[in-house]
């Protein structure tokens, strides 16, 4: 029997078959089990159609889709029949009168002290008229062209008083500043 040389057409057929098989068994044979997972897969890779019927768990589904899974609201139930009247409460007794308080805050006042300067800063205070003292404070300028902005605004010791500490950016021939104090009579 005499064997004939293959023709190039039948080469390339047998080429074709053995890598064909070879990469399929290659893959079968050298990657380990679980090597492949979801990093590895390319998007719209796994489909409906390669999952099995059942495989897939509620959990499996993203939140949106599982709230798309709850049905219509049926229709509301029958009435129920009405309860028994509870009991009366006991009416409470009256508490007694509690004593008068103190008469607290009277006689307010604000007081005002103005002050004029070259300086770049200046401290006004005010002091609350005799018997009085102050509740609270602040300040205010004149001349705001001078670019006057307010530092600090304080009680004086004992709340005897206010007193507030201002700063001008442009003093330039003179500026103002008004220190205001909210005094009244506070009862011990």
């Amino acid at each position: 029997m005499r064997f004939h040389r293959p023709s190039p057409a039948l080469v390339v057929a047998c080429l074709a078959l053995l890598v064909a098989l070879s990469g399929t068994g290659y893959a079968a044979v050298v990657l380990p089990r679980g090597s492949v997972g979801t990093p590895q897969l390319k998007t719209g890779a796994v489909t409906s159609i390669k999952v099995h019927d059942g495989a897939l768990k509620l959990v499996d589904f993203a939140a949106t889709e599982r709230a798309k899974l709850k049905g219509d609201i049926g229709p509301a139930g029958p009435q129920g029949p009405k309860g028994d009247k509870g009991d009366k409460g006991d009416k409470g007794a009256k508490g007694d009168t509690g004593a008068q308080g103190a008469p607290g805050v009277s006689g307010l006042t604000i007081v005002a002290h103005t002050t004029t300067t070259t300086a770049g800063f200046q401290a006004v205070s005010v002091s609350c008229p005799a018997g009085k003292r102050a509740l609270g404070g602040g300040g205010g300028t004149p001349t705001p062209g001078a670019g006057v902005s307010l530092r600090n605004s304080l009680p004086l010791g004992g709340n005897a008083g206010w007193i507030v500490v201002a700063e001008a950016k442009s003093p330039g021939s003179g500026w103002s500043y008004t220190a205001n104090a909210v005094c009244a009579i506070v009862a011990p």
